[in-house]
């Protein structure tokens, strides 16, 4: 950490607040609005803030992954707690977001980016899950947010079985025998709990010029999930056509049978 920010960092919370709220404004005027216009903002310096209602949790999740992996994610400079969550500035990642690109990869470049990610993601499962506690669970040991399910905070989840049985009664009644039948012998399994980023989608995959990966954003869904988890939630974007599913088979290998039950889950729920 330079000396400057060490330095910057002893100064109150609340200036230092105030001038990320002038820097807002001088960056909505230099780059305008971004992808998500009322939560994150291009400041000047090379620099992004946030706004968080989940507090602390994404800037301590991101500071655990970098601490702990060589992914590229951006680094976190500064995260100040405030009444109705937090505020966070990050370094920008420089590149373009891999949104509606991958059609146009060559198989060669997308092999590549395979790799890039698979290096990346090898490291994160291999991340200790708490080992007490519930056991899936936001980063910080409480609830998450996953948009494959809902846009509300669900959990913490003392076993597997708790999840499921969660994820059966999120849709209506009637349907819970036939998903529960359906997906009997995927959700009897005992599957390894990883460390999940739990929102991949091209437009959370920031690329370099040479389509290569140069960072991964967007971690306010981090938590710890099943180990099949990651690929059929990165596959729930079953939009993106098979250049993008297989992909995440490249990086996470196949999950025929999970991937199966999920997709008869989704039939019956769309948070959306």
């Amino acid at each position: 950490m330079g000396l400057f920010l060490r330095l910057w960092l002893l100064v109150s919370p609340n200036w230092r607040l105030r001038v990320y709220h002038i820097l807002t404004r001088i960056g909505l005027r230099l780059y305008g609005p971004t992808l998500s216009p009322h939560r994150c903002f291009r400041l000047p310096f090379n620099l992004y803030a946030k706004t968080s209602k989940r507090g602390m949790t994404e800037p301590d999740a991101m500071r655990y992954v970098s601490e702990h992996t060589t992914m590229p994610i951006p680094r976190v400079i500064d995260a100040i707690p405030v009444e109705d969550g937090a505020v966070f500035v990050m370094t920008r990642i420089s590149g373009e977001p891999m949104t509606g690109r991958i059609t146009g990869f060559t198989e060669e470049e997308r092999s590549f980016l395979a790799s890039d990610l698979k290096q990346g993601f090898d490291q994160l499962r291999t991340l200790p899950p708490p080992n007490s506690g519930p056991l899936i669970c936001g980063f910080d040991w409480g609830s998450f947010v996953c948009y494959r399910i809902n846009d509300d905070p669900i959990g913490p989840f003392g076993t597997e079985p708790e999840f499921y049985q969660f994820l059966y009664d999120h849709w209506h009644l009637k349907m819970q025998d036939h998903l529960k039948e359906f997906g009997r012998d995927v959700h009897s399994k005992k599957h390894r709990i990883c460390f999940s980023h739990n929102d991949l989608c091209p437009h959370n995959i920031i690329l370099d010029d040479n389509k290569r990966l140069a960072g991964v954003i967007d971690w306010e869904c981090a938590a710890w999930l099943p180990d099949y988890w990651e690929y059929t939630r990165a596959c729930y974007y079953c939009q993106l056509g098979k250049e993008w599913q297989q992909m995440m088979v490249d990086v996470f290998g196949p999950w025929p049978e999970e991937l199966r039950v999920e997709q008869e889950m989704w039939k019956y729920n769309d948070p959306w």
